[in-house]
Formats: structure tokens, C-alpha cells, sequence
């Protein structure tokens, strides 16, 4: 009984970030097509090799915090638009 709650609890939390992961790559994949842009071009303006900026569209990473703050300066959205946590662009 012990044994699955644990497994049940662990499938919780994985199910639920990789349901934020997947905002966040979402939004990513959608921003850099609004502004017709290619991956290797948004690697370049982040100092990331493509590999790394293929993993955040992906779903498979995240960039650092500081990273992140750039992301969202560049596209001028709010972080928490660009994590998922909210549909509000605009940031405050």
C-alpha cells in the first residue's frame, strides 16, 4: 500500500512539470514563429547552441533564471506569460 502512493505521488509531480514544461515550450515554439524567426537565429541572440534552444521548444529543458529574464525582455512578455502561468503578455 506504502509502495503505491509513493508511485503515485511521484507520477503526480512528473505529470505536473512536465505539463509546465510544456507551457513553456509552447509559448517558445509560438513566439519565435510570430516573429518568423528560426531556432539557430534565437540560439545565436541567447548565446546557446541550437541543441540547447531545440531542448527548450521541445519541452526537455529550461534555461536558466537569467536566461529566462532575457527570454522574455526579447520577445516583451511578461516571465510568467512565457512559463504559462498566466495568458496576460504584457509585463507589469
Amino acid at each position: 500500500m506504502i509502495h503505491a502512493f509513493i508511485i503515485y505521488a511521484n507520477y503526480s509531480r512528473v505529470n505536473r512539470s512536465e505539463a509546465k514544461m510544456s507551457n513553456f515550450a509552447l509559448r517558445m515554439k509560438e513566439l519565435r514563429k510570430e516573429k518568423k524567426l528560426k531556432q539557430q537565429e534565437l540560439a545565436d541572440e541567447f548565446s546557446v547552441k541550437l541543441r540547447t534552444y531545440q531542448g527548450y521548444e521541445y519541452g526537455e529543458s529550461y534555461p536558466e533564471v537569467a536566461k529566462l529574464l532575457a527570454i522574455a525582455d526579447f520577445f516583451d512578455v511578461s516571465l510568467d506569460y512565457l512559463m504559462g502561468r498566466s495568458d496576460v503578455r504584457e509585463r507589469q
